[in-house]
């Protein structure tokens, strides 16, 4: 039971406030105007379920840090013990993506709008300590601790498009193409 757990992330929309307990893997939603608690959302189960992972420990799992993008579509972004990123809507309360690109728990999470080539685009950024490299994510062999030992003691901070959501199923698309010509 997380019952008196003290608040560890909350965020605040327009209609709704979203909060986490601290060590606890579950969401809470409250509704602003009635101030009535309007769901819990399970992000152990959520991460299990886009991932079809079986083994997930809930202290991984648990929420530690909130980040919300009001534009629309309204997405949450979850940061979690585990290193795992969730992209929720927030209005459909569905899960659109779970990356893991970080070793260690996602402590915090802020956006900026920066200008590229002369166009606006909106980047959220995520702190934490190490990151997963892509020569490592490529070799299989390769075990969990000689990853974590070269990269655990820096801190890093990873810049991810907030458009990211919505260009997953065009990236997935191009992918099934390139791979039919191999």
């Amino acid at each position: 039971s997380y019952r008196g757990q003290p608040l560890r992330c909350l965020v605040i929309g327009l209609k709704m406030v979203w909060t986490a307990q601290r060590f606890c893997p579950h969401l809470q939603l409250w509704d602003i105007e009635t101030t009535r608690h309007r769901g819990t959302l399970p992000c152990c189960e959520l991460v299990k379920s886009h991932l079809q992972k079986e083994a997930l420990d809930s202290h991984d799992m648990r929420v530690t840090s909130l980040y919300l993008k009001e534009a629309p579509p309204a997405e949450l972004w979850v940061g979690l013990g585990s290193g795992h990123l969730l992209i929720i809507n927030a209005s459909t309360r569905v899960p659109l993506m779970v990356v893991q690109r970080q070793l260690g728990p996602i402590r915090c999470m802020d956006a900026v709008k920066a200008a590229v080539t002369g166009k606006s685009i909106n980047l959220v950024l995520t702190g934490s300590y190490g990151f997963v490299e892509q020569r490592y994510r490529e070799e299989q062999n390769t075990d969990k601790a000689t990853r974590r030992s070269s990269l655990e003691s820096y801190g890093s901070l990873l810049v991810w498009d907030a458009a990211m959501p919505q260009l997953k199923p065009l990236m997935d698309k191009y992918g099934e193409r390139q791979n039919v010509y191999r």
